[in-house]
């Protein structure tokens, strides 16, 4: 891994940053919103604060190997992961917290599974007190950092294949849950609420490229393909996929105002994958990756008809 750091030192002005360059193609790749757009010749920081996210995504083809995977994945295993930068503002100070909503798939066998985990950070390493949690699952030790996880079942799956990832955020003065759930041809399932019992003033999700989190994380959202998990780097033989993403605050309904094809904080990674608007959602292939940043051309309308909306994401028809 190698780091850049940039101290303005001289001024109080804003340092613009007036290139962005990937080396290499190691990365979780599809689309994320990570608070910058272009703007001239310069990238131009902005901030979304949100309490719910959706991620979309229909399949027409998928196949991943891996010949070496790590432990607890398998050789055709890889992931659709939707994760958002959780803000908790404490009155001792704010926190922050990592939530993923992930799809592991089994490339092979045409199965797969929900797993949802939450990371601290806040501080590096990643520590949690399970006595303070509560939901379905348990907290883990990975290493030295601790996360949050509980999975479903396996499911099977048939190509082309339809489903959804959502979680949103819920807050009062002594805790904050973080509420998963997916979708899929069968109906919408919420499938565990993890609630943290941290006094706070307020929770909500957020992508800023201003700041970073205590921990040094970008404050992104993602909708991004990568390995299994245990942050498996795997190669895609195949891929076709259709992806959207948006966000919902209150009342107001709007998707990302810029993407980039890759994501900033997700682990699990592919070096062959790559992004391109289609339509008014974006399409990920096997490919290298072309863009740097994707001009904002979603359109809700673009996969969700009214009654999809209704009856699968509860969502009311008047906000499409």
């Amino acid at each position: 891994e190698f780091y850049l750091i940039v101290d303005n030192n001289v001024s109080s002005g804003t340092a613009f940053i007036s290139n962005l360059y990937i080396v290499g193609q190691k990365a979780p790749t599809g689309i994320a919103d990570i608070g910058l757009q272009p703007q001239g010749n310069s990238l131009v920081p902005f901030i979304q604060n949100f309490t719910e996210a959706f991620g979309y995504a229909k399949l027409y083809s998928i196949s991943a190997f891996n010949a070496t995977p790590p432990n607890g994945t398998s050789r055709y295993g890889a992931s659709l992961q939707l994760n958002t930068v959780i803000q908790v503002n404490t009155p001792s100070g704010s926190q922050q917290y990592w939530a993923q909503d992930v799809i592991g798939f089994n490339t092979r066998e045409q199965t797969y599974y929900v797993e949802d985990n939450v990371w601290n950070l806040t501080s590096y390493l990643s520590e949690l007190n399970n006595n303070l949690i509560r939901g379905e699952g348990s907290v883990y030790l990975d290493g030295l950092q601790e996360y949050y996880a509980f999975g479903t079942s396996t499911y099977n799956y048939s190509l082309p294949f339809s489903l959804g990832l959502m979680d949103y955020v819920t807050s009062n003065s002594t805790s904050f849950t973080v509420h998963f759930g997916f979708t899929n041809s069968s109906g919408t399932f919420w499938y565990d609420n993890v609630t943290l019992l941290i006094p706070n003033d307020g929770s909500y999700m957020l992508v800023s490229g201003y700041n970073a989190t205590r921990a040094g994380n970008a404050y992104d959202a993602e909708l991004v393909f990568g390995g299994e998990s245990n942050g498996e780097f795997t190669q895609y033989l195949s891929l076709n996929a259709t992806l959207d993403m948006f966000f919902l605050n209150g009342n107001h309904f709007f998707s990302p105002r810029y993407v980039t094809p890759f994501g900033l904080d997700t682990e699990e990674s592919a070096d062959d994958l790559n992004t391109y608007p289609v339509n008014g959602a974006w399409e990920v292939t096997t490919g290298k990756t072309t863009h740097i940043f994707l001009s904002q051309t979603s359109s809700l309308k673009s996969f969700f008809s009214a009654s999809v909306a209704d009856r699968d994401f509860g969502i009311p028809v008047n906000w499409i």
